[in-house]
This record gives structure tokens, C-alpha cells and sequence, in this order.
């Protein structure tokens, strides 16, 4: 008797644990994720105190992508570029990309030691980020053939912005130095055929004093609205199939 009612218990465990079972996840992955790559102007997109555009961005898509900030504050194309290949296999691991927008060159276009200005009420340790324009480019070059040659990833690129060079940050950039990095990126993305959104543009005749905060590098509020809107834009005009209204619930 307690041998036939151990074989029932067994059996009864056995249905159970059938029914409790999660089902094999299909072959092809929903392409769910939308990743932001840059560095602190991409970091700094998620503080909620200057209402970062990249808050904005990610509130567009609740429910229909997860938005990922990969911003790496004070980093290069130089230093980014092996992290960008790491990154990417982890992701593909859980999700498929639809999107990664790369947003670098502002750390790159510091300008040579020899150029720098002593920074105001600070010591006098100067920044050795620069990287030449032509390893930029070709940077930019081969994080967009590592990302086309293993995925069918749309690329967003964004330019290194404009700054206000009466501000902090003007003791080691020009203006006149960073728009041969925003010209270099705009070379990439017609070379590879990119989208691109051209922050210069975005930023033309607006208040500046309004768009950076006391650094004059780093976006106060209006800067993340316009690089938000900026963003949104772009994907209508380029990526029309990846706008919230075009996609579907995810996991619906």
C-alpha cells in the first residue's frame, strides 16, 4: 500500500513540475533594446537633475524598448573602442539591438599640451586625452564595421557639440578644434552610410548659457531637451520603423 501511494506522489511531483516547466525560448530574439554609447555627455543623460536626454529618450519607449546607457564619463574613441566589442557580445547574449547611437569626440578633440590654458583656481595638471583627427576617424571606422559585419544594428551617431569656451572647460578646448572632429564624424556617416545628428546644428542660435551648465560642456536642461528632440527627429526621419508608435508591446 505505502509503495503504491509513494509511486502515485512521485507521479503527481512529476506532472507538477511538467506544468511548472518554462517553455524553450524561441530561436530568433525580439529585437528589444536600444543602447546609448558614449561618454559622460551620454552618461550624464540619465541625471534626473539637468533632465537628461537620455531620461526622455527612455520614456519614449516604455513598454516598447529597453534603453541602455553605455556612457563612459572622460573617455575617447581610443579607450571605448574594445569596450564597444565586449559590450555588444554581452548584449547579444540577452537581446537583440535594434539601435546604439555612438556620441564621442569631445574628450578626443582636447587640444595638444602645448595649447592648454592653466585651469582657473585648480592645479595645473593638464589633460593628455587628445586623439588625433585621423585616429578618430578611423576609430569611429572600426566601431562601425565591428557593429555592420556581426548585426543589421542601426547607428545613430552624434556629434562632439559645441561648448562655451569662456567656462571651465575652454582651458583645454576650442571651438575652432572640436568642429574638425564634428566634420570627421559627418564624413564617417555619408563613408558608411550612418544616420547622423548634427548637434551644431541642433544648437544654432540658441542661449548657450542656457543649453550648458557652469562647465560649459555638459548639457543643463535645455541642452538634454534639444539633443532629446534631436534624437526623436532622427529616428522619424531615418528609422520611421523604429518610432514608439511603429513598434509593437514587447513580451505582448
Amino acid at each position: 500500500m505505502d509503495s503504491f501511494q509513494n509511486k502515485n506522489e512521485d507521479n503527481n511531483l512529476q506532472a507538477n513540475f511538467k506544468i511548472c516547466q518554462i517553455p524553450e525560448l524561441a530561436q530568433e530574439k525580439e529585437k528589444s533594446k536600444i543602447i546609448l554609447f558614449g561618454d559622460s555627455l551620454t552618461q550624464k543623460g540619465f541625471q534626473l537633475e539637468t533632465e537628461g536626454w537620455a531620461i526622455k529618450v527612455a520614456n519614449n519607449y516604455i513598454r516598447k524598448q529597453d534603453v541602455v546607457n553605455r556612457g563612459f564619463s572622460g573617455y575617447t574613441t581610443e579607450n571605448t573602442l574594445p569596450i564597444l566589442e565586449k559590450m555588444l557580445k554581452y548584449e547579444f547574449a540577452s537581446s537583440e539591438i535594434s539601435l546604439i547611437s555612438i556620441f564621442l569626440g569631445a574628450n578626443d578633440a582636447i587640444l595638444p599640451l602645448d595649447e592648454q590654458k592653466p585651469r582657473p583656481n585648480l592645479p595645473s595638471k593638464r589633460s593628455q586625452k587628445l586623439v588625433p583627427l585621423v585616429d578618430y576617424k578611423n576609430n569611429l571606422i572600426s566601431m562601425i564595421n565591428f557593429i555592420q559585419k556581426h548585426s543589421e544594428i542601426k547607428i545613430l551617431l552624434i556629434t562632439p557639440p559645441p561648448l562655451m569656451e569662456n567656462r571651465f572647460y575652454g582651458y583645454n578646448r576650442k571651438n575652432s578644434h572640436t568642429i574638425k572632429y564634428r566634420e570627421a564624424m559627418k564624413k564617417v556617416s555619408i563613408m558608411k552610410n550612418c544616420s547622423l545628428l548634427d548637434t551644431w546644428n541642433l544648437f544654432k542660435e540658441k542661449n548657450f548659457s542656457a543649453i550648458f551648465i557652469e562647465d560649459g560642456l555638459h548639457f543643463d536642461k535645455l541642452g538634454n531637451n534639444l539633443i532629446a528632440e534631436g534624437f526623436m527627429k532622427t529616428i522619424e526621419v531615418d528609422f520611421p520603423h523604429l518610432l514608439p508608435r511603429s513598434l509593437n508591446n514587447l513580451y505582448e
